[in-house]
């Protein structure tokens, strides 16, 4: 009972927060607290795989990262969301201590998925695919200077709304 005890003790420290990041992926509230309830759910039934003295709410987050993929798959919508590959591929421009390297890609991932088609479609090629910057600029007949200034635009607000996320999880 001990291990179960604890469990609450940590899953009651984070949960609020838990749920902010859950609502940053899914929008809509009921999904949310749907994810939610099944998150709380597989963190109680895997807790013995959690490692003591290991960060709780990064492990949680992971759980809860994992529920939310698992719901848009089933909802059909999960092509809407950008794969983990192309996450990876803009976090690897943040600087990120390793402690918090989980947290902040969470937070990246909701902050991507707020962002316009067009400043998608342009990450995608730049991160994902190595399209320069002036080769996107000739596909998208677009001047590279405007390029350029939507790049810097979103790397500003990814950065911003990174910390944003983070501050409200209290990871500051």
């Amino acid at each position: 009972m001990q291990k179960k005890d604890e469990f609450l003790k940590l899953f009651l420290a984070c949960n609020n927060r838990l749920y902010c990041y859950i609502i940053t992926l899914v929008p809509n509230k009921a999904e949310a607290d749907d994810i939610f309830q099944n998150s709380a759910l597989v963190m109680w039934e895997k807790f013995d795989d959690f490692i003591e003295g290991t960060n709780f709410f990064s492990w949680a987050c992971t759980v809860a990262r994992n529920k939310v993929f698992e719901h848009y798959r089933t909802q059909k919508r999960f092509s809407n969301l950008i794969d983990n590959q192309l996450l990876e591929d803009i976090g690897s421009n943040f600087q990120f201590n390793s402690q918090q390297e989980n947290l902040r890609l969470s937070a990246l991932n909701g902050c991507v998925t707020k962002l316009s088609d067009n400043d998608k479609e342009l990450i995608k090629a730049r991160f994902t695919n190595g399209t320069s910057l002036k080769a996107f600029a000739r596909q998208t007949e677009s001047s590279i200077n405007t390029i350029y200034k939507r790049m810097a635009y979103i790397y500003a607000m990814l950065q911003n709304c990174v910390e944003k996320t983070l501050k409200q999880w209290g990871q500051e």
